[in-house]
């Protein structure tokens, strides 16, 4: 699949941004081997659709009945040291949470 990986990846990754957010590392982190592409690589994004494919109906939403004024954000980061057992990167990230 190298030769269509890069497009089927920006496919997923429109739809993800907007309602599957929770697929988004999945995503990404296919996205960054697409320059190195490999059998194992065809194995993860077959696995990813097959998820996407039988997971249609999930979705992520939250309904609030509080107050606009009593929300708050709540800001946190994290990195993990050589975690990724492809390429030996490090990664950092922030999340960001209204609470």
């Amino acid at each position: 699949l190298a030769h269509c990986a890069c497009a089927i990846l920006m496919k997923l990754l429109y739809g993800v941004r907007l309602c599957r957010c929770n697929l988004l590392f999945l995503v990404g982190f296919l996205a960054t081997m697409v320059a190195q592409w490999k059998v194992v690589c065809d194995r993860m994004l077959y696995r990813l659709i097959c998820w996407v494919h039988s997971s249609l109906d999930l979705k992520l939403c939250q309904k609030s009945y509080d107050d606009v004024n009593s929300w708050y954000i709540e800001i946190s980061s994290d990195t993990d040291l050589g975690a990724c057992p492809f390429t030996r990167r490090s990664r950092a990230g922030i999340m960001a949470v209204i609470r």
